[in-house]
């Protein structure tokens, strides 16, 4: 049976890293993969892959941006992995802008509810599926200071992946949170080094994680070796 995969954030180095990984394990594998920016590492991958991975440009932080990815997937996917995720800003609470807030509630949480309503029943009738969405480490314990607004979005992401799960574990559908301690990705640029470089000494590596390392909890949870559902793997 072919396996089909939807990415969604898919132009994101975790994104592109797993398309890459995959791809090679299974060489009969279709990949609808979501991007909103074009990058030339995913342009590559079409090259590679043609008519192996579809592009479906998209802005879901927008109110119609994840209908334009459900409009593009023709297959029932058996794999969804949920990658988008704004900039982290470091901010008090009295910054927090509700306007920004609601964009990034959309960005993550509205856009993966809107896909799992209309492809989850769809994998139901399947009898299977796998889903991941990629959250945050600051999900478990108490959270960094200054990071109220991107808490609030992650917690609740990982609100919608448990509810979801719930009400889909029993037709074979397993749906589970990964949350990463800081990944080394090209995000940590836009981030005072300082924080990048204290987070790796108190990491229990000694280190950030790298990519390959969240690409390998993602395979897992998305393979039938994974027996979970609604849960929260943290690595760090």
């Amino acid at each position: 049976m072919k396996k089909i995969y939807l990415i969604t954030g898919a132009s994101s180095d975790i994104g592109m890293e797993f398309i890459q990984r995959a791809s090679q394990k299974d060489t009969g594998a279709l990949f609808y993969a979501h991007y909103r920016t074009m990058n030339a590492r995913l342009q590559s991958l079409k090259t590679d892959l043609g008519d192996r991975m579809e592009l479906i440009q998209a802005d879901l932080s927008a109110p119609d941006g994840a209908l334009r990815v459900i409009d593009a997937v023709r297959e029932v996917p058996a794999y969804i992995l949920h990658l988008p995720a704004g900039r982290i800003e470091y901010m008090r609470f009295r910054q927090i802008e509700v306007g920004e807030m609601q964009r990034e509630m959309q960005l993550q949480v509205y856009s993966l509810l809107e896909i799992y309503k209309v492809l989850l029943p769809k994998m139901a009738r399947a009898g299977y599926g796998r889903s991941v969405a990629v959250v945050s480490s600051c999900t478990s314990g108490m959270p960094p200071k200054f990071l109220g607004m991107y808490t609030t979005v992650k917690y609740a992401l990982f609100g919608l992946v448990k509810s979801a799960a719930a009400e889909y574990a029993k037709n074979g559908i397993l749906i589970n949170a990964l949350s990463p301690n800081m990944v080394e990705t090209k995000f940590l640029e836009a981030l005072d080094q300082r924080v990048v470089e204290m987070t790796a000494q108190q990491a229990s590596r000694g280190r950030n994680l790298t990519i390959q390392e969240v690409v390998a909890a993602i395979e897992f949870l998305l393979s039938d070796e994974n027996s979970m559902c609604g849960e929260n793997l943290v690595i760090g």
